[in-house]
Parts: C-alpha cells; structure tokens; sequence
C-alpha cells in the first residue's frame, strides 16, 4: 500500500492550504487519493449551501474549495505528460470548470475583498496550460493581483499569489527569481508562520 501522510494546512499547495483542518494526504494516488473525492464532494455541498444561503462565507469557502479542485486537476495534468492527449486535453477542461465554479463564487463577494482577487488570481493561473492561455490570462491575473494588494498590502495570501509568475515564468514573460525572492521575504515577515 501507498504511504499515507498526515499534513496540516501549512504543508500543502496554496489553494489546500486554504481548507483547514489536518487531512490524510497521499501523494502517490492520482489527485491526491481519496482527498480529490472528498473536494469534489465538498464543492457540491458548498454549491447547494451557497444557493440555498447565499453568504459572503459561503462564497469564500466555495472559492477556496474550487481553487483546491482545480489545483489538483492542474498538478494531475502537469504529471500526465504520458497520458493520452485526449484524456490530458479533457482534464484540463475538468480543471477549467472548478475553476468557473470558484470565478462564479467569487463574483458574488463585494470587489472590496482583498481575498476575492487573490483567490481569483490562483484561479486564473490554474487555467494555463499553454503560452496562449498564459498571454490570455495575464492581464486578469495581474488585475486581480493589483485589486488584491491595493485593498490589503499585508495579505500575505495574495503576496504568495504574487510571487507565481516572477518564480515560474520565463524572464521574456515576466520571470524574475529576484522579484519572487523579494515578495517571499515580505511574506515571511508579515506572517513567519
């Protein structure tokens, strides 16, 4: 059987950071394991909540639990570079559709959120597989990015947030490892933790 872990919020990528408690996370199975099947349930119920009690709470947490789908789809396409490109192209597209579900969530909250335009943001940025759909989705993220930090320059989410295309992008795109660097320290200082 595959090693199982136990990791807190801290441990894991930015959009599972954003659920809370502890969780059982095995990284050998495809989209986490049994994780992925309790975040897609979890979107479900948050879509049904959210539609029945429409709240600013609700809505962030559905956001949250959408970006999580999508950042599991995203990582599972990024590792099925052996798969059948049909198959790879169709979960790409299932990435795409939690994404809209968390940019519809999140298009509920008031533009006063900061956390609203980074969650957005991180939503973007799991939609780009490609340099056409990074040069598509460039303005929104970076958009979402400024609206994010003009409305709290210490949210260290959205700073995160910001360090993404200095840190993966190529430098003609944007990459600037000194700039991550940079924003990281700002992170780490505002929240060390």
């Amino acid at each position: 059987p595959a090693t199982q872990y136990v990791v807190g919020a801290d441990g894991l990528p930015a959009g599972l950071a954003m659920l809370y408690p502890p969780m059982v996370f095995n990284p050998n199975l495809p989209f986490s394991g049994c994780y992925y099947v309790e975040a897609v349930a979890l979107v479900e119920e948050l879509q049904a909540l959210a539609a029945q009690k429409p709240t600013e709470e609700h809505y962030l947490l559905l956001g949250r639990a959408s970006l999580t789908v999508a950042e599991l789809k995203r990582y599972a396409y990024e590792k099925g570079e052996d798969m059948d490109p049909r198959d790879r192209r169709l979960l790409g597209r299932d990435g795409d559709r939690f994404a809209k579900i968390g940019h519809d969530a999140m298009d509920a909250l008031p533009d006063s959120m900061s956390e609203k335009w980074r969650i957005k943001d991180d939503l973007y940025a799991t939609m780009i597989r490609s340099l056409y759909k990074g040069e598509k989705f460039v303005n929104e993220m970076n958009d979402a990015t400024e609206k994010a930090l003009a409305l709290d320059p210490k949210n260290p989410h959205a700073l995160l947030t910001a360090t993404k295309r200095p840190l993966f992008a190529e430098e003609k795109h944007g990459g600037d490892p000194q700039r991550a660097l940079e924003l990281i320290a700002k992170v780490l200082e505002i929240d060390p933790d």
